[in-house]
């Protein structure tokens, strides 16, 4: 039987919040904090993308290992949204159909259109889920990262 109701908020997302409810969870599983290995057969653009996006993600604090299946499907997922971006870019959203005798009927909407708008439907949920929208964001408390200089960010800091 499927659960109801909404998700739960991760409890790390509820400790940014400053919420009291993350003290009372103490067996939620949690990922390794840091960055994922790329996926081999993410290539291309989504592989630019993950590239660009997992730096982002590790500046804001929000990225662990497990992580990785999520990102590269959203990275995927972006591609194949830009493909058909850069489609209707060049070709418009509509074409001409004709009849028989080579006389315009109607206007057809291209199929990248519903593409792009599938897409770009699942690329909002897994934004929401990364913290990656102004409104998923909305309320996040998170340590900003100290940038190191040099050789000490090498090394292990005692103290």
């Amino acid at each position: 039987m499927s659960k109801t109701g909404p998700k739960k908020t991760p409890t790390q997302i509820l400790k940014m919040r400053g919420s009291w409810l993350a003290d009372k969870r103490g067996d939620e599983p949690a990922g390794e904090v840091g960055v994922p290995v790329c996926p081999a057969w993410l290539q291309g653009v989504a592989r630019r993308k993950w590239t660009e996006l997992t730096k982002q993600l590790d500046m804001m604090g929000v990225l662990t290992t497990v992580d990785r299946n999520a990102l590269a499907r959203y990275c995927k997922v972006w591609a194949m949204w830009r493909d058909a971006v850069s489609f209707l870019d060049d070709k418009g959203t509509v074409y001409t159909l004709k009849d028989n005798e080579g006389k315009a009927k109607y206007l057809q909407q291209f199929p990248q259109v519903g593409i792009m708008n599938n897409l770009a439907s699942q690329l909002s949920k897994l934004e929401d889920s990364f913290g990656m929208t102004p409104s998923a964001r909305a309320g996040l408390v998170v340590d900003k990262k100290k940038k190191d200089s040099g050789k000490s960010r090498f090394f292990n800091k005692v103290g």
